[in-house]
């Protein structure tokens, strides 16, 4: 059995494709939706306007409320709220991600952001003295560098959230570079 916002596709596609009669013979199948007696005697446009409208709404009920929550835990809790959206390290790390259903600040706990910061350190490498200065530039800084937007958040059920690098042709050179950089 489809939900609404399947049939609603459905119809809206049905209009597109076969007009405004296939359109209401779709509608009126559907649960839930009664058309008014004199739907029939409007104008096509109106017809149209009017099948849209109803489609609308039912598309958009699907869509999330909009609002994060206060603060962000664990990455599963971030992993599940940005649904499709592909999140980041420095998304994160810069506190600004795609969550909810739009662009807007996050604040992560103080062992969340450190979880972030050693995994991306870690991965960066290098001697003691340049992990302790990438830790500082990631700790206390704004980070910005095209590596970080190679450190995506996966996961695989049953297993929670984490932080996976996707390396290019040469991640021995990305990796220096990412170290380069963060260490200034």
């Amino acid at each position: 059995m489809k939900n609404l916002t399947e049939e609603a596709k459905e119809v809206k596609l049905m209009l597109s494709i076969f007009g405004t009669g296939a359109a209401t013979a779709r509608l009126k199948n559907i649960s839930g939706i009664n058309l008014p007696d004199d739907f029939n005697a409007l104008p096509e446009e109106e017809k149209e306007k009017r099948i849209l409208g109803a489609c609308k709404i039912a598309i958009e009920e699907d869509k999330p409320a909009g609002t994060p929550r206060e603060v962000y835990n664990t990455l599963d809790e971030v992993y599940t709220d940005a649904k499709e959206h592909q999140v980041t390290a420095q998304e994160l790390l810069n506190g600004r991600t795609h969550i909810c259903g739009q662009w807007q600040a996050i604040n992560l706990s103080d062992d969340l952001r450190e979880q972030i910061i050693t995994k991306v350190a870690e991965t960066a490498g290098g001697r003691q003295q340049t992990k302790s200065r990438i830790y500082g530039v990631l700790r206390y800084g704004n980070p910005q560098h095209w590596a970080l937007r190679r450190f995506l958040l996966v996961k695989y059920s049953p297993n929670p959230a984490h932080f996976s690098y996707c390396a290019g042709q040469d991640q021995t050179w990305e990796m220096r570079d990412l170290r380069n950089s963060l260490k200034k």
